[in-house]
């Protein structure tokens, strides 16, 4: 294990100022955990793609009560209206029995009351899928993304801009029927602004596995999987081990069932932070009552490696539903409501703030319409509500969208 870069006492001393007035990073802002998720795992063919370059741009409007996610018991939100133009490019390539897609999505937040928090943001994300002997398949992926934190992350009006990378490479021998194996190892980074660089962090993560499919029965894959992340700045490293079984299968025609179980094994070395053992899954049901009525039902528990807090993890469990609705020809609907409740291992001597809980409840209604060939206009309103074990860094946060996009 890596040594300090700091004294401990040093580091403790210069971290505990800055958490003391901070909450936790939701997981829109995170780096992403690598996971082993429940996959298809059919033989893949190429399909024809035209065309292979594609532009976009759009502009939303958003109104935001309460830009700094801050108790409104405690002092007055501030609101604001976000305008956001933005371009997406996407470039798909197919070179015999293997295809390349490159996208990439920018844009610029403007706050039109606070200007001063402006800021630009990008991703960059390249995948491949590359086809050996017409059996087996790998999968390299890429990806940068600059972002400013989501003040809910803080709970104040401090800047935080984010770089998030990730390196992959997936490899699979998939069948129809039959055992395949499944190797992969992925490599993520988070880089954060120099006032925040406690929480800057690398995970490396391998996963292994066998799988087995028969149409009958649907795709089964036990696995394994480990993840190591490191925090130079405060000598604290997490290990999470993951054993577990995915299962995917279409149960009716107007159904689909994907499942993971795993047992779990998170522990942190270099700090004071307690293990978790114990169940994780990850689900999604999907139902069709309707040719144009799509249900969606699903939930998780991860282990989080939070980027914003400057030793130990979370554990986060998940709860959703979705309903998407083709209204008309050219209209459709979504309905969603998700529930999150996290659980906090951290040192003490850090975590000053005492949360050890938090619920997020996230529920959103959104409309898009085409208009013509080229155009697609967006509605949508949210309302996100975080409570904690202690009724400190509370915040509720209403949100009223509208955007268009026109498809060069």
């Amino acid at each position: 294990m890596k040594t300090l870069s700091l004294p401990r006492t040093r580091a403790w001393g210069t971290l505990v100022p800055l958490v003391a007035g901070m909450t936790t990073v939701p997981a829109v802002a995170q780096t992403t955990t690598p996971a082993f998720q429940p996959r298809e795992t059919r033989v893949e063919r190429p399909e024809n793609r035209d065309p292979a370059f594609t532009l976009s741009g759009g502009l939303l409007g958003t109104y935001d009560d309460n830009i700094f996610r801050i108790d409104s018991a405690r002092q007055e939100p501030v609101e604001d209206f976000i305008l956001t133009p933005q371009v997406t490019a996407r470039y798909k390539r197919q070179i015999g029995l293997n295809d390349i897609t490159v996208r990439g999505d920018a844009s610029y937040g403007y706050y039109i009351r606070n200007p001063d928090r402006s800021r630009v943001q990008a991703i960059l994300d390249t995948q491949g899928t590359f086809r050996i002997a017409g059996t087996c398949v790998l999968k390299p992926l890429a990806r940068i993304q600059r972002q400013r934190a989501d003040y809910g992350d803080i709970n104040g009006s401090i800047d935080n801009f984010q770089t998030f990378t990730a390196l992959g490479l997936e490899a699979t021998c998939p069948r129809t029927v039959g055992l395949f194996p499944i190797v992969g190892v992925r490599r993520d980074t988070s880089d954060n602004d120099p006032r925040f660089a406690f929480a800057n962090q690398k995970a490396v993560s391998y996963s292994a596995g066998v799988g087995y499919a028969r149409p009958s029965i649907g795709t089964m894959t036990a696995y394994y999987n480990r993840i190591d992340s490191e925090r130079d700045a405060i000598g604290v490293t997490n290990h999470i081990d993951r054993a577990g079984i995915t299962f995917v299968r279409s149960v009716v025609s107007s159904a689909s069932l994907k499942a993971d179980i795993q047992y779990l094994n998170a522990r942190s070395i270099g700090a004071d932070v307690r293990p978790y053992r114990g169940l994780g899954w990850a689900g999604e049901l999907v139902y069709r009552p309707l040719p144009r009525l799509s249900l969606t039902g699903t939930t998780d528990r991860r282990i989080i490696n939070d980027t914003l807090v400057p030793a130990g993890f979370a554990v986060q469990t998940d709860y959703g539903l979705r309903a998407d609705w083709q209204f008309a020809e050219r209209t459709q609907i979504r309905a969603q409501a998700g529930y999150a409740t996290r659980s906090f291992r951290g040192d003490p001597l850090v975590i000053v703030s005492g949360i050890n809980s938090d619920t997020l409840v996230d529920v959103l209604l959104r409309m898009t319409r085409r208009v013509g060939a080229r155009i697609d206009l967006q509605a949508e309103a949210r309302h996100i509500s975080r409570q904690t074990d202690t009724d400190a860094n509370q915040y509720k946060v209403t949100l009223a969208t509208g955007g268009i996009t026109y498809r060069f």
